[in-house]
């Protein structure tokens, strides 16, 4: 797994390196392998990807973007899908996320869409 995690880790940083505009596909791609552990910090992701948090941010600045603001929205699209798709319990899937409580992960998905998750769910199921 480790091997293969460099792998991808190579190949992503090659191809942002080669093409400034892939630059936040392939931070999103990247950013996809990890959304599952809590808290990974922009720190965190520098180290894997063999970049500084500064550069980093100053990449996704350069493109209207934060840390945050990708990390969120990544968060948000995957507990949409998961909520929609799947019997998995909230709390599962908000550990999933990379939240370490039920409560935490409510809160930011109510900061999202307005909602709770389990209203999310509710509503895709009776539609």
């Amino acid at each position: 797994m480790l091997q293969r995690t460099d792998g991808v880790l190579r190949q992503a940083r090659m191809k942002a390196s080669s093409s400034n505009t892939d630059y936040v596909d392939t931070f999103r791609l990247t950013l996809d392998m990890y959304l599952d552990r809590p808290g990974f910090t922009l720190q965190r992701f520098a180290s894997l990807t063999g970049r500084s948090a500064s550069s980093i941010k100053r990449a996704l600045a350069k493109h209207g973007t934060t840390y945050q603001t990708e990390l969120d929205a990544r968060r948000k699209s995957r507990a949409i899908f998961l909520l929609e798709s799947s019997d998995a319990e909230i709390q599962k899937i908000g550990t999933q996320l990379g939240y370490p409580s039920q409560p935490s992960f409510t809160r930011a998905f109510l900061r999202w869409t307005g909602m709770r998750p389990s209203e999310c769910r509710r509503q895709s199921r009776s539609s």
